[in-house]
C-alpha cells in the first residue's frame, strides 16, 4: 500500500453546533488555490457514500485542491443530536465556518461547494443566506425542499410497509411530526424548515459557476437549472453517472469516476477564469474558532471527543474517543470500565442510525470512556491491499480484523484507560467482538446485536445454503414459489450449494459444533455474553434449532434477548427498537461499572433519547 495521504481531521465552531471537519491538503507540487467544502447527503445516504467521498476528497486533493469533508451539527461525529432546534441553520453555520477557514487558514484564492442530496439543498441555502462562494456543484439535487421531502417520504414508508411490524404503544416513542427514514430522524421542526427551502428564486449570482448535476438516467432537476440561470449564474448541467452505484451497501459502494472527471473538467475551466470573490469586493471573513477536540457538556457533566489514529500492519485505524473532561488526557492510572464500538458491516464508526455517537456520550458522561473505533478499510481506516471494492461480503470474517480490536485495546491501555472493556458490535462487528472476547482476557463483556456469524468457516455459508435447500422438500415452500413468492434465483443458488457440497443433503453440516466448548471457556473466566436478536436472525435461529437455548442454564454468564415485533430489522432502523437496544447496551455497561470495587456509588440508570 502506498503511503496513506494525511487526512487531518478537526473541529470547526464552538458548543453543540460544533462541525466534525475532515482537512484533505493539496498535494500537487502546484496547489490550485481552490478550496471545496464537501456537503453530505442525509442518513443512510450518508453512511453508504462514505468510503466514496472520502476517495473523491483525496482525489481532488491530488489534483492541487484543499478540501473540507464535514459533518452537519447533529450529525455524523459533529456536535449535538437531530432533536436540537434550527438544524438547518446550524447547517448552514457548518457550510459558513467552512468557507471563511479554506479563505484564511487554508489560504484559498477561491472556494467552492459540493454538495449532494440534503447536503445541495444546504449548499444552496447557503447561498440564499449571504455565504459568498467562487463556485457550486449541486448532484441530485431538488430546486424545492419540499420535493425532497417528498420523495423521502415516499422511501419511508414503501419501508414501513415492507419492513418491521411494532405495536401503537411502541410506535409511541416516534416524536408527533417526525419523519424516520432508514433509522435516521427529523424533527417536525427540520422539516419544516427544509420543506420553505427554495433553490428556484434564488438572489443575482452574478456568472457565478454552476455545475448542475442529474442522477445516473436522470437529468438535473429543470426548477434547479432555470431557477441559477435566471439569477445569473453560468449553469453547466450534466448527466452525474455513478449516483446509484455510490449508494449500495457501504461495501459495496463505487467512487463515482465519471463524476470526478466532470468536476474537474468544470474547475480546470469556469472556476478557473471566474474572478475571485474578493476581487469583488467582498470582505475577507474572520476565521472561524477551531479545536483538536471537542468539548461538549451531556446531562451536566462536562466531556471530551477528540479523534485518535492507531497504526496496526493490517491498515491503520482510526477511532474518536469520548471521555469525562475531568480525568482526560491525566493519564490515570485506576482501573476503569472502558467501552469499545466497532463498525456496523462497511459502516463507519458513528454506528447504526448513529447509536454509537450518542451512547458514548452518554457513557462518557458517566465516567465510561468509549472509543468509537473505524477499523481496515471502513470509515476513515486505511487498508493494506485491496479496499473493500475488491473484496466480497464476507473478507471481514479473518483473523486481521481481530487483531486489529486486540491492537485497539493495546492502544487503549497505553493511554491509561485499562481496566474492563466492554465490547460491542453489530452484524460483523458482532462477530469481531465475540472474537476478541475468545482471544483477549481484557474484555469483560461483549454485546453482540444481530451476529451473522459466531464461529465463522468458509463452509458457513453454503451449509446455511444447504438447509435453506432442504425445505424446499416441504410442499408449502413448492406453493410460495409456484406463486412467485420465492425467486427463481434465489432457489437455483440454494441448489448449487447441494450440487457442490451433496453430503450435506445428508448429514445437514460437517463435523461437531465447537460453540458449546467456546461458552464453555468464556464460562471459567467470567467473561460476560449479551446477545439481542430481533426475530430470525440466522444465528439466533441456529441456537435454536440446536438447543443451546434451551440449555442456557450451562452458561451463567450468557444472557440472550429477542427484541419486539415481528419483520427485519438487522441493523435496528425502527426507533422504538433503537430506544430498546440503548437500554439493553446502558444496562451492560453499568453493570461492568458496578463491578468495580469502588463502584458502590454507581447509578442506577443511564438516560437516553
Amino acid at each position: 500500500m502506498s503511503a496513506a495521504p494525511s487526512d487531518r481531521p478537526f473541529y470547526l465552531g464552538t458548543g453543540d453546533t460544533s462541525t466534525f471537519t475532515t482537512y484533505h491538503a493539496p498535494e500537487s507540487a502546484e496547489a490550485s488555490g481552490v478550496g471545496i467544502v464537501l456537503c453530505p447527503p442525509f442518513g443512510v445516504e450518508d453512511q453508504m457514500s462514505t468510503r466514496p467521498r472520502r476517495t473523491w476528497a483525496r482525489h481532488l486533493a491530488a489534483e492541487g485542491h484543499a478540501v473540507l469533508r464535514i459533518d452537519f451539527a447533529g450529525t455524523g461525529d459533529s456536535a449535538g443530536n437531530p432533536r436540537d432546534p434550527d438544524r438547518l441553520g446550524a447547517w448552514v453555520g457548518s457550510v459558513r465556518d467552512a468557507v471563511a477557514w479554506l479563505r484564511t487558514t487554508g489560504g484559498c484564492t477561491r472556494v467552492v461547494i459540493v454538495g449532494i442530496g440534503l447536503g445541495g439543498l444546504v449548499a444552496g441555502e447557503a447561498l440564499r443566506r449571504g455565504v459568498t462562494v467562487d463556485g457550486v456543484a449541486l448532484w441530485a439535487v431538488h430546486a424545492q425542499g419540499r420535493r425532497y421531502l417528498r420523495e423521502l417520504k415516499t422511501f419511508g414508508r414503501m419501508e414501513a410497509s415492507a419492513s418491521y411490524e411494532l405495536s401503537e404503544a411502541e410506535l409511541e416513542a416516534v416524536p408527533d411530526g417526525a419523519l424516520v427514514v432508514a433509522g435516521y430522524l427529523l424533527t417536525a421542526e427540520t422539516l419544516a424548515a427544509i420543506e420553505a427551502v427554495r433553490l428556484d428564486d434564488l438572489p443575482e449570482l452574478h456568472d457565478l459557476p454552476a455545475l448542475l448535476l442529474g442522477r445516473d438516467a436522470m437529468a438535473a432537476d429543470a426548477r434547479l437549472v432555470a431557477g441559477f440561470g435566471n439569477a445569473g449564474a453560468a449553469v453547466t448541467s450534466l448527466p452525474g453517472e455513478g449516483y446509484a452505484a455510490m449508494m449500495l451497501e457501504p461495501h459495496l459502494s463505487q467512487a463515482p469516476t465519471a463524476v470526478f472527471a466532470e468536476v474537474d473538467r468544470w474547475l480546470a475551466t469556469s472556476v478557473a477564469h471566474h474572478p475571485p470573490a474578493e476581487r469583488n469586493g467582498v470582505d475577507a471573513p474572520t476565521p472561524p474558532p477551531t479545536s483538536d477536540a471537542l468539548r461538549l457538556t451531556v446531562d451536566g457533566t462536562e466531556l471530551v471527543e477528540s479523534p485518535l489514529a492507531l497504526p496496526h500492519h493490517f491498515g491503520d485505524m482510526r477511532a474518536i474517543v469520548t471521555e469525562p473532561a475531568a480525568t482526560a488526557g491525566t493519564g490515570a492510572t485506576a482501573p476503569r470500565v472502558c467501552a469499545v464500538l466497532l463498525n456496523v458491516g462497511g459502516q463507519r464508526r458513528t454506528g447504526p442510525n448513529r447509536m454509537w455517537v450518542e451512547s458514548a456520550r452518554r457513557w462518557a458522561a458517566r465516567g465510561v470512556v468509549t472509543l468509537r473505533l473505524d477499523i481496515a478499510g471502513l470509515g476513515d481506516a486505511d487498508i493494506a491491499g485491496a479496499d473493500w471494492a475488491e473484496r466480497d461480503d464476507f473478507s471481514v470474517y479473518t483473523p486481521e480484523f481481530v487483531d486489529q480490536v486486540n491492537a485497539a485495546l493495546d492502544a487503549a491501555d497505553a493511554r491509561g484507560f485499562h481496566g474492563r472493556y466492554v465490547l460491542g458490535g453489530v452484524c460483523s462487528g458482532a462477530y469481531w467482538a465475540f472474537q476478541a472476547a475468545l482471544t483477549d482476557t481484557r474484555v469483560a463483556t461483549a454485546v453482540l446485536v444481530n451476529p451473522s456469524a459466531l464461529l465463522y468457516t468458509p463452509m458457513l455459508e453454503t451449509t446455511r445454503q444447504a438447509r435453506r435447500a432442504q425445505k424446499l422438500t416441504q410442499g408449502r415452500i413448492w406453493a410460495r414459489l409456484r406463486r412467485r413468492q420465492i425467486p427463481t434465483r434465489e432457489v437455483l443458488r440454494v441448489l448449487g450449494a447441494l450440487a457442490r457440497f451433496p453430503l450435506m443433503w445428508f448429514r445437514g453440516r460437517f463435523g461437531k459444533d465447537p460453540l458449546d466448548k467456546v461458552l464453555d471457556g468464556l464460562r471459567e473466566r467470567d467473561s460476560r455474553l449479551l446477545m439481542i436478536f430481533t426475530p430470525h436472525e440466522q444465528v439466533y435461529e441456529e441456537m435454536r434449532r440446536e438447543g443451546r437455548i434451551e440449555r442456557l442454564d450451562r452458561w451463567p454468564n450468557v444472557d440472550i434477548r429477542e427484541l419486539p415485533g415481528e419483520g427485519f430489522a438487522h441493523t435496528l432502523q425502527p426507533l422504538p427498537l433503537q430506544h430498546y437496544v440503548n437500554a439493553m447496551l446502558d444496562e451492560a455497561v453499568l453493570a461492568e461499572v458496578k463491578r468495580l470495587p469502588e463502584a458502590s456509588g454507581a447509578p442506577a440508570t443511564l438516560q437516553h433519547r
